[in-house]
């Protein structure tokens, strides 16, 4: 018997007020931070571009920052979809350490960026992570939510 199968979208949240300031620190996770009013309107449309291509979710997984949840409030109260976001913690951007909030400008010195360099996806700032622990995180992520459906 052939298993079903799950179509996997993985959505961006919408315009946040930390995109949309321009600003030059350093954002991370930033679990707090907010949709723009822009954002806001990004989400409800968001609802009729998946209904333009016959899309309508059954589950709907989040991480806990309140933009990604507002993203997704926004776009399923749009398309009248009564499913809740699951959150999940392990679907977080990628985890800045004791560099979040800092000054760009402060934390990329030539070191830092020599760092990057030799090491690649393999860098990681003091106390965050590497984008192959994102990579890694995320895979098992959605193999979890693969394996629940």
């Amino acid at each position: 018997m052939k298993p079903p199968t799950i179509n996997l979208y993985l959505l961006r949240h919408a315009e946040s007020t930390l995109n949309a300031t321009g600003t030059h620190l350093i954002g991370g996770r930033s679990n707090e931070v907010e949709l723009t009013k822009e954002g806001i309107e990004q989400a409800k449309q968001l609802c009729h571009f998946l209904s333009s291509k016959n899309i309508r979710p059954d589950f709907i997984y989040s991480s806990p920052a309140v933009r990604t949840l507002a993203t997704a409030y926004h776009s399923l109260a749009e398309m009248n979809v009564g499913a809740r976001p699951i959150i999940d913690d392990d679907l977080q951007e990628l985890d800045q350490g004791l560099k979040v909030g800092r000054n760009r400008t402060d934390v990329y010195t030539e070191e830092v960026l020599s760092a990057i360099a030799m090491l690649g996806k393999d860098f990681k700032l003091e106390g965050g992570e590497s984008m192959n622990d994102v990579g890694e995180r995320m895979l098992n992520a959605i193999s979890a939510i693969a394996d629940r459906h």
